[in-house]
Formats: structure tokens, sequence, C-alpha cells
């Protein structure tokens, strides 16, 4: 489970990130990122960018599937956000990304969860790279 401070929850700040349309894919899941507008934040321990998790019903019509997928994908990112948010990952920090919307497909269903890892590490490298620094 992510710490609360650092959940999307509002659903302006999803359409926000839909409507940006700044998107990474892959065969597994796409990663919208909202940039960073404005000043600095004062939060303890560095920035962390907002992250939300979304499966559509139509990946599947099982909430259980569905859900599974999620957790997945959300434990895949909370395993690897404080490697970036130590920048120990080749000096790509996640400093200057407001919101990140990772957005399940249907593969996703039945990859492996090194494969969802993966795809998770790539998504947020390529972003950091883009984006983030």
């Amino acid at each position: 489970m992510l710490p609360s401070a650092e959940r999307l929850r509002r659903a302006s700040v999803f359409k926000r990130a839909y409507s940006k349309r700044i998107a990474v894919s892959s065969p597994i899941l796409t990663l919208y990122v909202l940039p960073k507008e404005g000043k600095k934040s004062s939060r303890k321990g560095g920035w962390l960018p907002l992250a939300g998790f979304v499966v559509s019903t139509k990946v599947s019509k099982s909430a259980c599937k569905r859900n599974r997928a999620r957790r997945r994908i959300r434990e895949a990112y909370r395993a690897l956000r404080t490697e970036y948010q130590a920048g120990s990952q080749d000096g790509l920090r996640l400093d200057n990304l407001y919101a990140v919307v990772f957005v399940g497909h249907e593969p996703a269903l039945t990859a492996t969860f090194k494969e969802i890892e993966k795809a998770v590490f790539d998504a947020l490298t390529r972003a950091a790279r883009k984006f983030g620094g």
C-alpha cells in the first residue's frame, strides 16, 4: 500500500493527466504523466509524484481479475519508487512529475510479476528521461 500522501484520488487530476496526452506505452500498461508546474513542494523526504492505478472493465468483466492486476502494478511501482526518489537508478529522478497514472491492459491479467515489474520499470525510466530529468 502506498502512503496516503502519494495516492492519487481526485478525478480532476486523473482527467488532467489523460487530457495532457503525455504517455509512455507498452503492451502491458500505459503510463500517463502530468509534469509538475509552478513552485517546488516542501514535502519532507523529497518529492514523489501522486500515483493512480486503473484497470478498466474493458480489460475484464471480472472485478477479481482487475483488482489483482491493479494490485500487482501498484506493488511493482511501490518497490521501484524509493529507488527513483534516492536517484539511484542512473541518476533518474521523478522530482519534476506531479502525477503518474498507470493504466493496465489485457496482457497484465496473464503476465508474470517479473514482466509487470519490467514494464513498470521501463515506463518509469522512459518517463523520467523525458520529463523528470
